[in-house]
């Protein structure tokens, strides 16, 4: 698990996200970065609850965790993750 928060949290770095807004800004990056850890733990086969865990070892601020929690937990149902594997997320954003 370890492994998985380092690479959101490089992924946060690389692509610029800031969590400090608390209007539309602060959507617009947990959308990318739950649909970005749908994919991860797709990958290693592990459950919404092991997503869940990753985001809570973040500490990002109690509304941006909120918000994040909230868009993973609809993404997770909605298949984010595919994104992920298309050649538009590798032009997109770095991962």
């Amino acid at each position: 698990m370890k492994e998985l928060k380092e690479k959101i949290e490089k992924f946060i770095v690389d692509n610029k996200l800031e969590f400090n807004d608390s209007t539309s800004g602060l959507n617009g990056n947990c959308t990318p970065l739950a649909g970005f850890i749908c994919y991860l733990i797709n990958e290693e086969d592990m459950s919404i609850s092991d997503g869940n865990e990753i985001i809570e070892s973040l500490k990002l601020s109690g509304e941006a965790e909120a918000e994040l929690e909230r868009v993973f937990e609809y993404a997770w149902y909605a298949g984010y993750e595919n994104f992920w594997k298309t050649e538009d997320a590798k032009e997109t954003y770095v991962f």
